[in-house]
């Protein structure tokens, strides 16, 4: 694996992490599910505990004591203690990524028409602006952050044909883009692109105001046709598809980049900004066959230490800090949940939390920071005990909000 300058990697694709003496041992929880053909694709939280969920619906949707029956996407809104404020249908717009702005609005970033979209809601749901990223060709915004020094948006993602002045070097080219956020316009930052496809899926601020934008390159060319320049040289992917980490400033210049991968098809799928160092969560060494399992699982830091592990069946989805700094890592493994915690020092395992049933698969799609620990998003395909309580049934589709909320004993 090629080295990642002030970089912190915790890579998930196949490994086994036994619960640690050391770990946090099982604690109270709260669980919200959703009722309704529902499939979830973004999570958020807010410093309070209240969440977020954006996804698509196919027509009658419940949760708690608010429901819509307008298919589409949606975004729905709840407070800390698990009470469901608002649901909102989006259309035709695809939900792909929010965040909620300090204000207790949400900002929601997808597609719709084949174009970027981004919207402002206030904190009871109503629509603040709404905005279109204009091209030539598709687009599609993935990722989102909320800058508070500023008060604005970014967001990034992927694009075909032209954006602005600028146009993809080849299949897709991965794009940054500022949004105001007053107002919703779309300031383009920056783009970056070779021969193949390149994709955009986390995002991250740090404290000193950069920006930190990862996801794929070299997807669906040869490594011999792979190279881009992120803007300190030209870089090219190991064997299949890369992970990249790129740290830009502001005006959208770049101040490191690291790549991560060898052989196979190789992902970062999230990204955390915290003190000096950046973490991130990816997916390495996957058979470029599509099966779900195989490869290997790394933990990094900075160079001075790596671990890597195997099991079967693993994939990382999303990470984020607990109150007390450590890095959970929200994982598919196999038909079960688990959200795995480690030492941000040293990357030591602390142990985990696991969400499973014998006839559900149970599939995450994103982990926040809460008030004493971690929420968590998932969807199951069946009946799941949480928190003591039935979520789902047998043959159904059903997302959940977990809440872990002390980490303590």
């Amino acid at each position: 694996m090629r080295a990642l300058p002030t970089l912190v990697l915790v890579a998930s694709c196949a490994c086994s992490c036994a619960h640690s003496a050391r770990g946090p041992s099982a604690q109270p929880c709260d669980v919200l599910p959703v009722n309704g053909a529902a499939a979830l694709m973004t999570f958020a939280a807010d410093p309070a505990g209240g969440i977020a969920l954006g996804g698509e619906s196919g027509g009658r949707l419940r949760a708690g004591t608010a429901a819509t029956d307008a298919p589409g996407g949606f975004v729905l809104r709840a407070n800390g203690g698990g009470a469901v404020l608002w649901i909102r249908p989006m259309g035709p717009a695809r939900p792909l990524a929010l965040t909620i702005a300090p204000d207790g609005g949400t900002v929601v970033v997808g597609q719709s028409q084949r174009h970027c979209i981004a919207a402002r809601l206030d904190g009871q749901g109503r629509e603040v602006w709404a905005s279109t990223l204009a091209g030539d060709g598709e687009s599609a915004c993935r990722a989102v952050a909320f800058d508070e020094r500023a008060g604005d948006i970014w967001a990034a993602g992927e694009f075909t044909g032209a954006l602005g002045p600028m146009r993809a070097a080849g299949l897709t080219d991965a794009f940054v883009v500022r949004i105001s956020g007053v107002t919703g316009e779309m300031r383009l930052v920056r783009t970056f692109g070779g021969k193949g496809a390149e994709h955009a899926t986390a995002l991250a601020l740090t404290d000193a105001g950069d920006v930190i934008v990862a996801g794929t390159f070299g997807r669906d060319v040869d490594a011999s046709l792979s190279e881009v320049n992120f803007g300190s040289g030209s870089v090219r992917a190991a064997d299949g598809t890369d992970g990249f980490v790129v740290a830009l400033q502001p005006d959208g210049t770049t101040r490191w980049v690291s790549v991560v991968g060898e052989h196979g098809d190789d992902e970062v799928v999230g990204i955390e900004a915290r003190e000096s160092a950046v973490y991130a969560a990816a997916n390495l060494h996957r058979p470029r066959d599509g099966a779900r399992c195989g490869g290997q699982a790394a933990v990094l830091r900075n160079r001075d230490w790596v671990r890597v592990e195997e099991d079967e069946c693993v994939a990382a989805r999303a990470l984020t800090f607990d109150d007390a700094g450590r890095l959970w890592v929200l994982e598919n493994a196999g038909r079960t949940l688990r959200a795995r915690a480690f030492a941000s020092t040293d990357g030591a395992p602390l142990g985990m939390r696991t969400w499973a049933a014998e006839r559900a698969s149970v599939r995450g799609i994103g982990i926040a920071r809460v008030p004493g620990g971690f929420a968590a998003a998932a969807t199951t395909d069946g009946e799941l005990m949480a928190c003591g309580k039935p979520v789902g049934s047998a043959g159904e589709r059903t997302p959940f909000v977990v809440w872990v909320r002390d980490l303590t004993q």
